[in-house]
């Protein structure tokens, strides 16, 4: 039998604080965020930010599972992803072309355009990747599934 200990190590982050300038509708009483769990996130080059997960709100605002925030934290109602998906949405992927790549499971890949609406020229097989997606620098899609051994 090994016995292995690990020193303890300090760490120290920088202190932070709530920006109030975004989400500002959220007052501690009415907002709130997301009505169900985050599990994945991406921000746009604009500086839009997009949340996947397990919900179906965002400050009491239908979404679907994923939903974009504009800078100031405010639901950007020109996005349709309430449409996008049924089931959670765990992973997330911004295109150089700005369409977005989702996944998660009970689901196969999808990939929205840039308003959010699902992109039906996208068939890439009936994967789901669970657990994560990404770009290659060559444009290609990796998605990741958990295995159980």
């Amino acid at each position: 039998m090994f016995l292995v200990a690990l020193p303890a190590v300090a760490s120290a982050a920088q202190a932070g604080a709530n920006d109030p300038s975004f989400n500002t509708i959220d007052d501690g009483t009415f907002g709130r965020g997301t009505d169900g769990e985050v599990m994945s996130l991406a921000r746009q080059p604009d500086g839009k930010l997009l949340i996947g997960g397990q919900f179906g709100a965002f400050n009491d605002v239908a979404t679907g599972r994923i939903v974009r925030l504009n800078v100031d934290g405010s639901v950007d109602g020109s996005f349709f992803g309430a449409t996008a998906s049924t089931s959670d949405v765990t992973a997330i992927a911004i295109q150089p072309d700005g369409k977005i790549l989702i996944g998660g499971p009970g689901m196969s890949a999808r990939r929205l355009k840039v308003d959010g609406s699902l992109d039906a020229t996208f068939s890439p097989s009936t994967f789901q990747p669970e657990r994560a997606l990404a770009l290659q620098l060559d444009g290609k899609v990796i998605l990741a599934q958990q295995v159980s051994v």
